[in-house]
């Protein structure tokens, strides 16, 4: 038998905010054997710490921080494929040790079962967690609630009543246009967008009843042309929903990245829109994939990835820049994850991919200062 080298993979999962620093999840894969690590940025370097994962359970294709409104992790959500290509669903609980982070032994979900998830999001809100699933087995989304010490199912895996996008399933197609955005409303529930069948952006409310049940309803659609890969917020101070999305045509040669706001309001219990129009938030033309956003002290921070740079801008409520552009050079970026604290950014990202990104050579954190008026 021929020896042969072994190849190592890094792929860029998440990122969120722990005791006000930036933290990310990467994986490093070799073979069928994956290792997930949490990075922390502290005291001008990067550290990084493995999860520890259970025996028996190699390969992870899905991992994601649980944020609160302010995008604080208090978890880790991940999968681990078995023998017959499904995945089972561990979480842990990130503690504090001195200046780094800690991870607690984690425990599987066992009420999440014969799922194969292609993508996943998932909030904090009032010691509960809500997690949202597209899996690719059902070809569905499914969303249910924990205790967020026990790990106690609150309520049952409810499928989502609507017709997902093919291209979640369509692996090349789900790396460059895939996504889910789950938010929290800081109140009663959380906002949940997922692709339909029509590539809009149908827009839920989830909502976990004093009687014990979970609500969703859908609220809206967002139908702008050629939307692509998508990131979303809520301001409950705007009382405004925000969503980042980048285009995603063909036959163009330019793929904007967009900014959409929808005004939410509550009538008699029932929520409501007023939407406006999408505008562009790039500069300048290009392939754009990717966008993330965050809140930042003068409205919005976005970042997407272009050919060799990762992007960076911030905007109002009125998609109207408040910060130039500033840009990043990378050698072929893939699924980054940005932060925002304090008037920098912070990001994780895979390096060196070939094309369409799913994996890179190496995996990259950098801390990157942004540009003021």
């Amino acid at each position: 038998m021929g020896s042969y080298a072994l190849r190592t993979f890094y792929k860029s999962h998440d990122a969120a905010l722990f005791n006000d620093e930036s933290v990310f999840i990467y994986g490093k894969d070799v073979e069928f054997n994956s290792n997930l690590y949490v990075s922390k940025f502290n005291n001008g370097g990067w550290n990084s710490i493995p999860l520890k994962m259970p025996d028996g359970h190699l390969y992870s294709r899905t991992s994601v921080f649980v944020k609160d409104y302010h995008d604080a992790a208090s978890h880790v959500i991940f999968t681990s494929r078995d023998k017959d290509d499904n995945d089972i669903v561990f979480i842990t609980k990130i503690g504090q040790d001195g200046e780094g982070i800690t991870l607690s032994d984690a425990k599987s979900l066992e009420f999440i079962s014969n799922m194969s998830i292609v993508r996943a999001s998932a909030t904090w809100l009032n010691g509960m967690i809500f997690i949202s699933l597209v899996d690719k087995n059902t070809q569905g989304a499914y969303t249910v609630v924990l205790d967020s010490e026990t790990y106690e199912q609150l309520s049952p895996v409810t499928l989502i009543g609507e017709t997902l996008s093919s291209r979640y399933f369509d692996e090349m197609l789900d790396q460059m246009t895939g996504a889910i955005a789950q938010f929290s409303d800081d109140n009663h529930g959380c906002f949940l967008q997922l692709c339909n069948d029509s590539e809009n952006i149908s827009v839920f409310k989830l909502t976990f009843e004093a009687d014990g049940r979970l609500s969703c309803f859908r609220l809206f659609v967002i139908t702008e042309r050629d939307i692509g890969a998508f990131a979303g917020l809520y301001d409950k101070d705007k009382s405004v929903l925000i969503t980042c999305y980048c285009q995603f045509n063909s036959r163009s040669k330019n793929w904007n990245v967009n900014g959409v706001v929808n005004k939410v309001f509550s009538r008699t219990g029932v929520e409501q829109d007023v939407p406006y129009a999408a505008l562009p938030l790039n500069s300048s033309p290009g392939i754009y994939y990717r966008p993330q956003v965050t809140r930042a002290e003068s409205g919005y921070a976005v970042s997407w990835e272009g050919a060799e740079t990762l992007h960076f801008k911030q905007f109002n409520e009125h998609i109207n820049a408040t910060s130039p552009e500033t840009y990043y050079h990378a050698d072929k970026p893939g699924n980054h994850r940005m932060a925002y604290i304090y008037g920098k950014y912070f990001v994780g990202y895979q390096n060196d991919c070939s094309e369409p990104r799913f994996v890179g050579l190496e995996y990259k954190n950098d801390e990157i200062k942004s540009v003021e008026n």
